[in-house]
């Protein structure tokens, strides 16, 4: 009877060991998907968002949801005609979008060209850019994910 005991006991020593070094592989991997499509969710909102001013031959506005009282991505996004809300991107679950606009929104022209400057957004995790991933919207409307190389000193939000 003692020696099943053991046994077992060995068996869940075992189990326990495997699964304390598989669990930080599987954080990282469940985080690495939650940025995937944090940028994807980010990129599909512009694109409708140019998508939408060509079509409809109107400025079309990606703002953060409850602007301008809001002027930060961290709640969510939205796309706007005419101060009317066409379409609602909720909040990534984990992490947040910065961004280097200086009314924190983008305007796409009737012609697909952004209104006013050119921006950037940074994806961030726990505070620090997280793997310096990048989208940039170019003056001509065209949108590109830029992964840029990682560079020892991480730079904070």
């Amino acid at each position: 009877m003692s020696t099943n005991f053991f046994s077992i006991l060995i068996a869940m020593l075992i189990t326990s060991i495997i699964i304390s070094f598989a669990v930080p592989g599987l954080t990282q991997q469940t985080t690495a998907i939650h940025q995937r499509l944090a940028t994807h969710q980010l990129i599909t909102a512009l694109e409708a968002a140019r998508l939408l001013a060509i079509q409809r031959q109107s400025l079309v506005e990606l703002t953060p949801i409850n602007y301008p009282n809001n002027t930060d991505f961290t709640k969510g996004y939205e796309i706007k005609i005419n101060n009317e809300i066409i379409m609602t991107f909720p909040a990534v679950k984990t992490g947040y979008w910065t961004n280097n606009l200086p009314h924190h929104i983008i305007r796409f022209k009737p012609d697909g060209r952004v209104s006013g400057t050119f921006g950037q957004f940074n994806y961030c995790l726990n505070n620090q850019i997280n793997s310096n991933m990048a989208i940039i919207i170019n003056s001509m409307g065209r949108i590109r994910q830029s992964i840029t190389k990682s560079s020892s000193e991480s730079k904070s939000c």
